[in-house]
């Protein structure tokens, strides 16, 4: 399998709420995409920091405003996708890997 490329995002493929700023003021937020594009924008910013994994708790505690439904809908949704898969389900320590940007 091919690995993904996290490490850019086009913004010819960015919907227009990412580029304006606004997802956080959405009444979905976070869906699949915004859960996409907070690891995505991670992982162009600091390369040496963010690959192409994340943990939920890191979801939770620090990106979801603490719309946790939202969040876990927007997880359900990115593995019904194929955006993502869960790499490790034991409790407190769920991780995913992207296997889709969908912003290039």
């Amino acid at each position: 399998m091919n690995k993904v490329d996290v490490y850019r995002i086009s913004e010819d493929k960015l919907p227009i709420k990412y580029i304006l700023g606004i997802q956080e003021q959405l009444e979905a937020f976070p869906d699949a995409f915004d859960i996409m594009y907070i690891f995505i924008d991670l992982a162009t910013r600091r390369p040496d920091r963010h690959k192409d994994t994340f943990t939920k708790h890191a979801l939770m505690k620090y990106f979801c405003n603490d719309n946790t439904h939202n969040a876990q809908e927007g997880l359900n949704r990115a593995l019904q996708l194929g955006l993502i898969e869960q790499i490790k389900d034991e409790p407190g320590k769920e991780a995913y890997k992207i296997l889709i940007n969908p912003f290039i």
